[in-house]
């Protein structure tokens, strides 16, 4: 009898062993999964703060914007200096008209070579503006530099400046030898524009001076 007793005190105290390790168990187990939800919560903030400080989207959109900011300026800008045909072809005749003016009034002004040399560079710098205004600032860049002529062309305009700053300086014989070479590079660029014109004339050059 006392042994049944005793037994069954040995499996109260088992089963309350094992009820109390069970229950451990289970604290410990609420406890970890308290521990992974609060990592991985503080986790999931740090990744969306990170997010918020750089996010190539939002860079790349803010740069599309400033670029489409930039395109609409232009657009604007070119809109504004937008000229019609008439008006072009107006500024056209306005300069041709100033450039014939002035190469005409400057032979009158042969032996004061300051105005001489003023006079005929105007009219060849209204000649250019008269150009751009017909073919546009682009068109015309392209045109004066394209590869058979742009030596002519940067010739001819070092040389207008050339006569230009050598007429202010009074320094009389290299304004007409830069005269000279602004006239002989703006007709071989003249004559870049007629197939076969330039090799015809350097032939017929080359023949008179017995090259």
């Amino acid at each position: 009898m006392s042994s049944l007793l005793l037994g069954g005190g040995d499996e109260d105290v088992a089963g309350q062993e094992s009820s109390s390790s069970s229950g451990a168990a289970a604290r410990l187990k609420a406890a970890v999964s308290a521990v992974g939800s609060s990592v991985s919560g503080l986790a999931g903030n740090a990744s969306e703060r990170v997010a918020r400080l750089w996010r190539p989207g939002d860079a790349l959109s803010e740069e599309d914007e400033d670029t489409n900011e930039l395109q609409r300026m232009a657009g604007q800008v070119s809109e504004y200096f937008k000229l019609t045909w008439e008006q072009r072809l107006t500024g056209f005749g306005v300069c041709v008209g100033g450039a014939v003016v002035c190469s005409l009034v400057s032979w009158l002004f042969l032996f004061s070579p300051v105005a001489f040399a003023m006079l005929y560079s105007a009219g060849n710098i209204f000649g250019i503006v008269g150009s751009l205004f017909l073919l546009g600032p682009v068109g015309q860049a392209k045109r004066m530099f394209a590869k058979r002529r742009w030596i002519a062309a940067t010739v001819f305009l070092a040389s207008i400046v050339a006569t230009i700053f050598f007429a202010l300086r009074g320094v009389h014989i290299l304004v007409f030898v830069f005269m000279t070479v602004q006239w002989l590079a703006l007709v071989w660029y003249c004559l870049s524009y007629i197939p076969g014109a330039q090799t015809l004339c350097w032939t017929t050059v080359s023949a008179c001076l017995g090259l």
